[in-house]
């Protein structure tokens, strides 16, 4: 037990049991983390493991909070971190590593031409950094492990400029794909051909669609209802009965899975990003045509009711 006297009281706090730590490592531990402590006045209730987090502590650290928050990226950001750790060295203090060793991480990377996984590996790094320099401010959690990262290291390395699309599907395009994807002339995973099916169907995320549960299934209702999305806010859609007929075509696997990976059925099928392109002009001014019906008999009711009632 470390032990304080302040303001005429006594305070104790655990260091470890016996015989599982020795009273020499209690001696050690209770001069790194309690000793600078008490000789401030400070209260030993607040003291904690004063080592500084390394490479390893930093990046669980920081998976474990994106699995907290339900962040269904954890997984992949857990992999890529895995691999930037054996080339760091993961028992390396995190706040030791330098700006200079992320870019000569990346430049390979970089050089052979993979140009986005370059970046992703910038933004895993940028973030992870970013993590442990708020969370030895973070009350609301309490960290193994200290960090004190004084700047974050990837923050002055650019990004690679984003370039999206501009174009979209025309009626005959949309047509053979779907039809192409009934009957594809080369193998292609069903799982994907599916799905790609149910996007161009719903419209909705690609990761929502790739990650299909049958819990989000209503079929009576023929709603799929996503508890949890990118942004974090439920969202449920109506589907149209097409789509309707393509789900209940589809048998999920054990796990529950529509689209399962074909290498690991327990998982479902990657994603990649796409935007629809289509501004929905046509069906915009068809929307608001209606709403402008329904103002102006809205209004045109009202008005006539408050002539009535002036009269009397």
């Amino acid at each position: 037990m470390a032990q304080q006297w302040r303001d005429g009281k006594r305070t104790k706090k655990k260091i470890g049991a016996y015989p599982s730590m020795s009273l020499v490592d209690a001696r050690a531990v209770f001069k790194r983390d309690f000793a600078d402590v008490i000789q401030k006045g400070r209260s030993i209730k607040i003291a904690s493991d004063t080592r500084p987090g390394t490479v390893a502590d930093l990046f669980e650290g920081y998976v474990a909070s994106l699995k907290a928050a339900g962040k269904p990226s954890w997984k992949e950001t857990e992999k890529g971190l895995n691999k930037i750790a054996d080339t760091l060295g993961r028992n390396r203090l995190a706040r030791e590593i330098e700006a200079e060793e992320i870019i000569e991480l990346i430049r390979p990377i970089y050089d052979r031409g993979a140009k986005s996984m370059a970046d992703h590996v910038r933004s895993y790094l940028h973030a992870a950094f970013g993590w442990g320099m708020k969370s030895d401010n973070d009350y609301r959690q309490q960290s193994a492990r200290r960090f004190r990262i004084p700047f974050n290291p990837a923050t002055g390395i650019p990004t690679e400029p984003k370039v999206q699309g501009t174009r979209w599907l025309d009626e005959d395009e949309f047509v053979r794909l779907y039809r192409w994807l009934e009957c594809p002339d080369v193998p292609v995973t069903p799982s994907y051909l599916r799905a790609v099916q149910l996007l161009m169907l719903t419209g909705q995320r690609v990761e929502a669609i790739a990650r299909f549960h049958v819990d989000q299934w209503d079929a009576k209702e023929r709603i799929i209802d996503w508890s949890k999305t990118k942004n974090l806010r439920p969202h449920a859609v109506p589907v149209p009965s097409l789509a309707a007929e393509l789900i209940e075509s589809i048998e999920p696997n054990e796990y529950g899975w529509f689209f399962p990976s074909a290498t690991d059925p327990s998982k479902p099928v990657s994603h990649s990003k796409h935007y629809d392109r289509w501004n929905y002009m046509v069906e915009k001014r068809a929307g608001m045509a209606k709403w402008d019906k329904f103002v102006r008999a809205l209004l045109a009711k009202k008005k006539g009711g408050s002539a009535l009632k002036k009269a009397a």
